[in-house]
């Protein structure tokens, strides 16, 4: 577990990536360009053995934040994106065509992920849930209440993501259940979730609003 600088605030006006190079852990942060930002901010995290320092862009030009719930996902059979802050839509192929449509409990956060006949999505801002549902008729298969998905990882069969308590969960991606609950210090609706080389990390916060980046071997 490594403490993260105090002065550096991750949260839904930034952007995550993370990478392994060199046996070092590079988590970039990204400005964007939101209501949200007065003073952007761009660096490099470094995790180094047990050491931990930044690069940092001070004079980072701000990004313009393209909101996944502003997006077209394409896929083979169709097209699906939100017709309204928290209408899903998917049309067949590129035509007007309505195939169905699903009204969701918040705005939608993540990506929209394909696997097989699924859609796989998660909603945050007013509350929020991780969503599975059939991709050519719109049905819920399994929708978990999780007070806020910004971000979840696959691996294998299984997908991970805070729960409503703020804990990370392990649940099956096929069936929706919990598997494992990682319990302790707890991640927020906008806590990244990156999975790297069979190593999950993420950030939690403590009590006193201190953020950690911390690791679990999967």
């Amino acid at each position: 577990m490594f403490t993260l600088p105090p002065d550096k605030k991750l949260g839904h006006s930034s952007g995550w990536e993370c990478e392994v190079k060199a046996d070092r852990l590079l988590i970039h942060t990204a400005a964007f360009k939101t209501p949200y930002t007065d003073n952007p901010y761009e660096a490099t995290i470094c995790l180094e053995g047990e050491r931990l320092y930044e690069q940092a862009d001070a004079g980072a030009e701000q990004k313009e934040l393209v909101l996944n719930d502003s997006r077209i996902y394409s896929f083979d059979w169709g097209r699906v994106q939100m017709e309204s802050p928290m209408l899903m839509v998917c049309r067949k192929g590129d035509s007007a065509e309505v195939l169905w449509k699903l009204k969701l409990s918040a705005y939608l956060y993540t990506e929209v992920e394909e696997v097989g006949e699924r859609l796989f999505f998660g909603t945050a801002g007013k509350g929020g849930r991780f969503y599975c549902v059939n991709s050519a008729s719109g049905r819920i298969i399994y929708e978990i209440v999780t007070e806020g998905t910004a971000y979840y990882a696959a691996h294998e069969d299984d997908l991970y993501l805070k729960n409503r308590l703020g804990y990370l969960t392990k649940i099956s991606r096929n069936t929706g259940e919990v598997i494992e609950t990682a319990e302790g210090k707890k991640m927020n609706d906008y806590s990244p979730v990156s999975i790297i080389d069979g190593h999950l990390y993420t950030i939690v916060h403590d009590r006193d609003h201190h953020a950690f980046v911390v690791c679990y071997e999967l």
